[in-house]
């Protein structure tokens, strides 16, 4: 996958939690900050602005599920017609 499609596939995803995080920025509210580790804050904004990235990504880069019960037996048919099988 070259870097130009990578590009304009996630781009939308990306401006989208963008604006999101804008939005929060408006009205952010301190006591939903956690201490994850020393030096190391994390808000809600931060949880969620990484689900919405996970979830519109997925949609262009999740790995194909390749276990035998979901490639349908016409598939496996064309690729073993040129083998013979003993």
């Amino acid at each position: 996958m070259n870097l130009e499609r990578i590009i304009k596939e996630a781009l939308p995803a990306l401006q989208k939690t963008g604006t999101w995080i804008q939005k929060e920025a408006q009205s952010f509210d301190l006591n939903k900050v956690v201490l994850k580790g020393k030096n190391d804050l994390v808000s809600y904004v931060d949880k969620e602005a990484e689900k919405k990235l996970v979830t519109d990504l997925k949609k262009y880069y999740q790995k194909p599920d390749l276990s035998p019960k979901k490639i349908p037996l016409m598939m496996i048919k064309k690729n073993l017609s040129g083998l013979s099988i003993p």
